[in-house]
């Protein structure tokens, strides 16, 4: 059976599109998933740098504000 996750392509550390570093930054979490399939997914994204991002236990400055735990 597959799971799915959303993920995203990023360009980081840079000021103008299609500079800087090229990232794959995915929602999931890495401490629930086993570490053969994280590196599947590394793997398989073909970016330099992989970040696998989850919902964190710490409180948000407000109802709009999000925090991750990467």
């Amino acid at each position: 059976m597959s799971q799915q996750a959303s993920f995203l392509l990023v360009a980081a550390f840079c000021a103008s599109p299609f500079g800087g570093n090229p990232a794959a930054v995915v929602f999931l979490d890495p401490k629930t998933t086993p570490e053969g399939t994280l590196a599947g997914i590394a793997r398989n994204v073909h970016q330099p740098m992989t970040a696998f991002v989850f919902p964190s236990n710490l409180p948000a400055e407000n109802d709009i504000t999000k925090v991750y735990d990467i």
